[in-house]
């Protein structure tokens, strides 16, 4: 899109920065997250994260790009799968996307992207 300037940040699933995370909550517009699709394991600790970011007030209504990282692999749960791991609503007031992508082949990152920056 042009003429639009994007700034990331990558706030880190680490349960320890977490107290940081609402100081960048007042000048979101846009949440992408990111989730190892490979790694089972991790699926619980990504619930607790989502769930709070799904609960701040200050994030109600800002769109979120849920992304399933490294689809390219055997092992990687398809999206549906990840979407009742994490209890991901079937529908919400909330833009909402689910996208498959694997970041090693590029495959799915554009078609996110390009959603989520349509929603802003």
């Amino acid at each position: 899109m042009e003429g639009l300037s994007v700034t990331m940040f990558d706030m880190s699933g680490n349960q320890k920065y977490f107290t940081l995370w609402q100081h960048y909550y007042k000048d979101t517009t846009a949440i992408m997250f990111v989730l190892d699709a490979a790694d089972p394991h991790r699926f619980v600790e990504a619930n607790a994260v989502l769930q709070e970011l799904l609960k701040a007030e200050q994030l109600k209504r800002v769109p979120l790009l849920f992304m399933c990282n490294k689809m390219d692999l055997v092992s990687a749960a398809q999206p549906a799968a990840v979407a009742a791991a994490l209890h991901l609503p079937a529908s919400s007031a909330r833009a909402f996307q689910l996208q498959a992508c694997s970041a090693m082949q590029g495959s799915g990152i554009k078609e996110g992207m390009q959603w989520l920056l349509e929603q802003v």
